[in-house]
């Protein structure tokens, strides 16, 4: 059996953002059965008919979002294939919207993950911004010099349940506990943590993996730059798209669609929208965890 997982951690607000997440995949495709793995702090905000949406409910141990006694996302997001319940996985980051039925990925064989790029020792796309230079990566994890680094974005993951799958989060757990100093990684990593997407990368590269979905796959998000004149025409191309960050890294228009997806969902339940993207927005990852001095 194929599914969605959605991991909800950290405070009620990322509960919320799931309910939300899961009720606009079960509008486009109301049989894809969604999983929630989450800590019970998430789950305060949410009513027996919330819970209602998430047909497998699995609590993460606090030692797979927490390393060396710090909250910490990435380590949770390494450690999610951990928790995956079906045979293949379709893992996808909860502040966000999904636009379309999501059950043609599942035809997807083997570990997927969206893509930016790849990455050399010497060059990288020059329209993505990279988390260290990768002489640091090279030297640090001695990469063979023709390595090919995936620069990915772990917003969207097929995570097939096979030995592949797990060796590759197995290299990137262990990279994870030799990682790059935060102060050497370009804006102080995520949020003043360790980004997953880095060691899942080099995992990748160790092993010659090249995780790509195929370009008609992909999901989105625009920042306060992108020129957007029908934001559904702008969207179409895409199965989901996030309000990654804070509010001031998303389009403002992108905020407010949101919101109104929200409503038509929840609409066709004869319900109101109750957890809206501004008021989500002040409370993500970003905040929680400053640079220590």
């Amino acid at each position: 059996m194929n599914g969605v997982t959605l991991l909800a951690i950290g405070n009620k607000t990322y509960g919320e953002w799931a309910f939300n997440m899961a009720l606009s995949i079960k509008y486009h495709n109301k049989d894809i059965p969604i999983q929630l793995v989450y800590d019970p702090e998430t789950l305060k905000s949410l009513n027996d008919w919330h819970r209602s949406f998430f047909d497998v409910m699995t609590i993460m141990n606090p030692d797979h979002y927490t390393y060396e006694k710090r909250f910490n996302p990435a380590w949770a997001k390494i450690n999610i294939y951990k928790y995956t319940h079906f045979d293949k996985s379709l893992c996808l980051d909860v502040d966000a919207v999904c636009l379309k039925d999501l059950s043609p990925i599942f035809d997807e064989k083997g570990y997927k993950v969206q893509t930016k790029g790849y990455m050399t020792r010497r060059a990288w796309p020059d329209d993505v911004e990279i988390w260290v230079h990768p002489n640091k990566i090279w030297e640090r994890y001695d990469l063979d010099e023709k390595a090919e680094m995936p620069i990915v974005e772990t917003g969207i993951q097929l995570i097939p349940s096979d030995d592949s799958t797990n060796n590759i989060f197995f290299f990137a757990t262990n990279l994870f506990k030799n990682a790059i100093p935060i102060d050497e990684l370009n804006s102080g990593g995520w949020g003043w943590n360790q980004p997953d997407e880095l060691y899942l990368g080099i995992a990748m590269a160790m092993l010659d993996y090249k995780p790509d979905f195929p370009e008609s796959i992909k999901s989105l998000h625009a920042t306060y730059k992108a020129k957007i004149v029908n934001e559904m025409e702008y969207l179409e191309p895409y199965y989901c798209y996030g309000l990654w960050g804070n509010k001031a890294l998303n389009h403002s228009r992108l905020i407010d669609l949101y919101d109104r997806l929200m409503a038509k969902y929840a609409k066709s339940h004869n319900q109101n929208i109750q957890f809206k993207a501004r008021k989500m927005l002040n409370d993500k990852f970003v905040k929680i965890n400053k640079k220590h001095k």
